[in-house]
């Protein structure tokens, strides 16, 4: 048995509670924590230095080498941290995840309607969350009824500092990349994302899931078989198509 572990990173608006139906498939020790501005998050203050910060502390606080599973907006956490940390760090799982070109942040990715509509969401303590209606569009289109309440519920303002931070990057050698593709994806569309996979080493790894963008709720067996895939390095246990050339 391997001595990674898996360090599960939620996306915004969301939490470490995101992972609760992929923790179980997972065959390794696993953490799931949740960044600043969330209830409980801890001491480092909301901005992409302190998402880092807390993500160094957690790897720091555990045996062995890390394989980080970063969703969506956690791609941008990943990146900062990876280099304050490259010897603990064995593996960067991207899924349906936000990776800006090193120099840009997360605002320049977005057509210019799409940023201004995102900052008029920008309420007076510098937090942005969806409407419920938008969050169920975008997040939720392959969940059930009950799944989508159950997800919906549960999210909370985004600190938006860390949307508007440059991030300046390269990811060192040593650290395998994977990036997960969600294709029925409406929060990060398909084409979205083979962009984001272009600003990764040519080392990166690719694999395709057909799920929406909440793919930890829709297909956590599929999705944690891809993790411990990677964890193993053992591509024989990875479902059939789910690897792309």
């Amino acid at each position: 048995m391997t001595s990674s572990f898996a360090l599960l990173l939620h996306g915004g608006m969301h939490g470490a509670w995101c992972w609760e139906r992929v923790i179980p498939h997972l065959r390794h020790r696993t953490i799931a924590i949740d960044l600043p501005g969330r209830p409980g998050a801890g001491k480092q203050p909301p901005t992409l230095d302190g998402f880092a910060e807390t993500v160094v502390d957690a790897i720091n606080d555990e045996p062995g080498d890390a394989v980080i599973v970063a969703h969506s907006l956690a791609g941008i956490v990943a990146l900062a941290a990876a280099e304050r940390a490259p010897g603990k760090i064995r593996k960067t799982i991207f899924v349906s995840a936000v990776v800006p070109p090193s120099g840009s942040c997360f605002w320049d990715m977005l057509p210019a309607p799409l940023r201004w509509f995102g900052r008029f969401l920008l309420s007076g303590d510098r937090t942005s969350i969806m409407p419920r209606w938008m969050a169920r569009a975008v997040f939720c289109n392959d969940l059930s009824r009950e799944d989508q309440d159950r997800l919906l519920d549960r999210l909370v303002p985004e600190p938006v500092k860390i949307l508007d931070t440059e991030l300046h990057y390269k990811i060192p050698e040593n650290i395998g990349v994977s990036y997960v593709l969600t294709t029925r994806d409406r929060a990060i569309r398909p084409r979205t994302q083979e962009e984001y996979m272009n600003s990764l080493p040519k080392r990166t790894r690719h694999f395709t899931l057909d799920s929406g963008h909440s793919a930890w709720y829709s297909r956590p067996t599929e999705l944690a078989e891809i993790i411990n895939a990677e964890i193993e390095d053992d591509d024989s246990s990875i479902p059939p198509g789910f690897m792309r050339s």
